[in-house]
C-alpha cells in the first residue's frame, strides 16, 4: 500500500513552483518595477529630514505636505494588505515614520496661518485660543491624522499611539502652547466634533465643510471601532442623510458638490474631477453600493477631456489650477473601483507627458508648474466654484501645448495610490482584511532594505504556503543576505524550495539546508533563518505538508 504522507510531500513538492524560478508565484499579488519604484520613492521620502523634495516649489491648494504624506500612506497601507501581506517591517517602519512627519510643526503650523486669515478668522470666537491644530474646525489635518493612527495600530498591532501624550502639538518659548493627545482621546473628539455639527460635517476651514475631508474621520473612527468593539463610527450613515439632504450630492447631475458654507447655509455647485474622485473613492471604503451607481457619469464627465490631445480642449482643461489634482484623484478612483482601463490610460498618458524619473530605484513624476494666471498657489476653498466668483482661466497658449501642471502631491502620492491599488484596495482593508492578513500569519521579516527588494510575500492560508520573491535592492550587495521567516509551527512539517528546487524538508530543528550554498538555522520559538546569496533574484516557497 503506498505511503499517503510520502505521496503528500511529493504532490507539495512537484508543486511548489508554477512559475519559473526567481519569478513571483503568478497565482498571488506582486509588485511589479513600477511599483516598486512607488515605494522606494515613499520610504525615501519618509526617511528623509525635512521636506526638500516634497516641496519643490511653492506650495498649492493640496500640495500641503499633509496630503502628500497622507496619500501615501494610504498608498503604503494598501500596497502591504494587498500586494505584500506577508512583508511588514519596512511598511511599518515607514508608515510610523510619516505619522511623525505629520505631527512635524511644517505641517501642521499651516493651521496657524488658516485662523489669521480674515475669510476664516471671522467665524471665530476672539476669546478663544485656536492654535490646536486639531481640537476643532480643521479636519482636513485631524482626519487623516486620525486614520494613519487607526490604519498603524490595526494593522501592525502597535500600542504606540493610545498612550497619553503620544500624538502632541508644541510651540516652545514664551506666547507657546503644548497640546497632548492618545488615539482614544483623539477619536472621541474627532466624534463629538460630528455630534456638534448635527452630523453636518466636521469643518475643513472655519465656516467650510467638504465631504471629502469627513471621509478619512469616519475610516479612523472605524478603525477605532474594529480595534476596541467601540461603536463611534455609527454616525457615518447620519451624515451621510445630511450631506445629501445639504447637497453634497448632487442628484441631477450624479456629480459631488460643496462645500457647505455652514453660517450662511449654502452648498456650492461645484463640480470637478477632484472632488468627485476623493470623495468617491474613500466612501467607496464604507458605502460602495452609492459609489457603484455614481462613478461611471462622473467618470465619463471628466476623463476625455484629461486626456484629449486636440489642443484646442487641451488648453482649456489643463489651464485649470486644479487639473494635477483632478488627473490624480481621477486615476486613484478608477484603481479604487476596479476600472483598470481607465486607470490603465491614465498611467499611461502620465508616464508619457509627465517626465517621470527614476532615480536610486525610485520611481515619482517631478512638480511642473506652468506659465498662468491660474497657478495653484491659493488654499483649499479658493479652488471651489458656487459661492464664489471665480471667472474661468484664460486658456494655454498655442507654444505651451503639451505643458503639463504637476503637483507634488499627485505626483509623488496619488499615482502612486493608484498604481499600487489591485482595485477595492480601501474597501478590502477595511471590510475583508482578515482574508489576506492575520497577525499569526507566517511572516518574511529581517530584510536587509535597501540591499533587498521584496517583490512578492505573500501566504496562503488555505494551502499553508508562504510564497516569498526577492530581488536586489537600490543599494544591492553582492554578498550573501540573511532574512528570516516567523511564525513556523515547530510541530508541523514543511518544506522549503529555492528557484523551484527542494532544499529542505523536516519540523522545526530538522529544517536544514540541502545546497551548500546557502544555510538554514532554526531559532526559537518559531523562526527559520536564511543565508543566501541573492544574484539576480531569489524565488523561495515554504510549505506545510501536513495540515
Amino acid at each position: 500500500m503506498l505511503n499517503i504522507r510520502k505521496i503528500l510531500i511529493a504532490f507539495a513538492l512537484c508543486n511548489a513552483s508554477t512559475s519559473p524560478a526567481k519569478e513571483p508565484l503568478p497565482q498571488y499579488p506582486s509588485l511589479d518595477a513600477k511599483e516598486l519604484g512607488h515605494i522606494h520613492n515613499i520610504v525615501a521620502l519618509a526617511q528623509q529630514p525635512g521636506f526638500d523634495t516634497m516641496k519643490e516649489g511653492p506650495r498649492g491648494a493640496f500640495d500641503q505636505y499633509q496630503f502628500q504624506i497622507a496619500w501615501m500612506y494610504y498608498a503604503l497601507a494598501v500596497a502591504q494588505t494587498q500586494q505584500l501581506p506577508a512583508y511588514r517591517e519596512l511598511y511599518k517602519k515607514t508608515s510610523d515614520r510619516l505619522i511623525e512627519k505629520m505631527m512635524e510643526p511644517d505641517v501642521w503650523q499651516f493651521w496657524l496661518t488658516v485662523i489669521e486669515k480674515p475669510r476664516f478668522s471671522k467665524y471665530l470666537d476672539k476669546s478663544t485660543d485656536w492654535r490646536d491644530p486639531v481640537r476643532s474646525k480643521n479636519i482636513m489635518y485631524s482626519g487623516h491624522l486620525l486614520q494613519m493612527v487607526g490604519l498603524y495600530q490595526r494593522l501592525y498591532a502597535d500600542d504606540k499611539y493610545t498612550h497619553a501624550g503620544s500624538i502632541k502639538f508644541e510651540i516652545p518659548g514664551e506666547g507657546g502652547f503644548r497640546h497632548e493627545y492618545s488615539f482614544k482621546s483623539l477619536a472621541e473628539n474627532i466624534r463629538q466634533q460630528f455630534i456638534d455639527s448635527e452630523l453636518e460635517g466636521i469643518e475643513c476651514e472655519p465656516n467650510f465643510v467638504f465631504a471629502e475631508c469627513n471621509q478619512h474621520p469616519i475610516l479612523g473612527l472605524l478603525d477605532y471601532d474594529m480595534i476596541y468593539g467601540t461603536n463611534l463610527a455609527d454616525i457615518r450613515s447620519g451624515f451621510w442623510e445630511e450631506a445629501e439632504k445639504i447637497g453634497f450630492l448632487n442628484h441631477q447631475t450624479s456629480r459631488f458638490a460643496g462645500p457647505h458654507l455652514k453660517h450662511e447655509n449654502i452648498t456650492g455647485k461645484m463640480t470637478t474631477a477632484w472632488n468627485d474622485g476623493w470623495t468617491g473613492l474613500t466612501l467607496h471604503a464604507w458605502n460602495p453600493d452609492a459609489v457603484d451607481k455614481l462613478y461611471p457619469v462622473q467618470r465619463d464627465a471628466e476623463f476625455p477631456k484629461l486626456i484629449n490631445q486636440d489642443p484646442a480642449v487641451w488648453s482649456v482643461r489643463w489651464s485649470k489650477a486644479s487639473v494635477s489634482t483632478d488627473f490624480g484623484f481621477l486615476t486613484a478612483y478608477a484603481a479604487e473601483v476596479g476600472d483598470d482601463a481607465t486607470k490603465s490610460v491614465l498611467l499611461d498618458y502620465a508616464d508619457t507627458h509627465f517626465h517621470p524619473v527614476w532615480t536610486k530605484g525610485r520611481l515619482y513624476y517631478p512638480r511642473h508648474d506652468v506659465d498662468t494666471d491660474t497657478a495653484p498657489v491659493q488654499i483649499t476653498g479658493q479652488e471651489s466654484v458656487g459661492p464664489f466668483p471665480a471667472p474661468s482661466p484664460a486658456p494655454l497658449k498655442p507654444e505651451q501645448f503639451g505643458d503639463h501642471l504637476v503637483g507634488p502631491l499627485t505626483g509623488n502620492a496619488l499615482l502612486a495610490f493608484a498604481r499600487l491599488n489591485p482595485g477595492d484596495g480601501l474597501w478590502n482593508t477595511y471590510n475583508r482584511l482578515d482574508v489576506t492578513y492575520a497577525q499569526n500569519d507566517l511572516q518574511l521579516v529581517e530584510v536587509d532594505y535597501p540591499s533587498v527588494d521584496v517583490t512578492q510575500a505573500y501566504y496562503d492560508r488555505t494551502l499553508g504556503r508562504l510564497a516569498i520573491t526577492l530581488a536586489p535592492g537600490p543599494h544591492a550587495d553582492t554578498g550573501p543576505t540573511r532574512f528570516a521567516i516567523t511564525n513556523i509551527d515547530s510541530t508541523k512539517l514543511y518544506s522549503v524550495s529555492v528557484d523551484g528546487h527542494m532544499v529542505a524538508q523536516g519540523k522545526g530543528q530538522s529544517l536544514v539546508s540541502r545546497d551548500p550554498a546557502m544555510t538554514l538555522n532554526w531559532s526559537e520559538p518559531n523562526s527559520l533563518i536564511f543565508k543566501m546569496p541573492i544574484g539576480s533574484g531569489r524565488q523561495i516557497i515554504v510549505d506545510q505538508l501536513v495540515r
